[in-house]
């Protein structure tokens, strides 16, 4: 319990101090097999507290992890909306993978893949 919250607050201090707010959204829709097209799309978005920080080259292997990929840290503990591949950071940047920060139960932040 201690390191949890322990944790939790060396996350919440970092992107305080070091974050800025970032919006994300994500675009759903339903496929009509008669049209073969996405019909009714709805967009939803929310604000995050993140960061970007680059890979290390060590990580780099020009297959899953590309040269121009980006990690974002964003902080997890006062969204509703949990981040998913495919979400777009802003209009260009989009989420490729996602991995929780999680202690037991709680999930303190996401770690995510961009590209963009």
């Amino acid at each position: 319990m201690v390191v949890e919250m322990r944790l939790h607050k060396d996350v919440a201090r970092l992107l305080k101090d070091h974050g800025y707010d970032l919006v994300i959204s994500r675009t759903t829709g339903t496929y009509n097999p008669a049209t073969g097209k996405v019909e009714t799309t709805i967009t939803t978005q929310e604000t995050f507290r993140g960061l970007f920080v680059n890979y290390l080259s060590e990580d780099i292997d020009g297959t899953s992890v590309l040269a121009t990929d980006r990690k974002l840290l964003l902080r997890a503990d006062t969204q509703s909306m949990i981040p998913e591949p495919g979400d777009k950071v802003g209009s260009t940047v989009s989420i490729i993978r996602v991995q929780k920060i999680q202690s037991g139960d709680t999930i303190i932040g996401y770690v995510c893949q961009t590209r963009g």
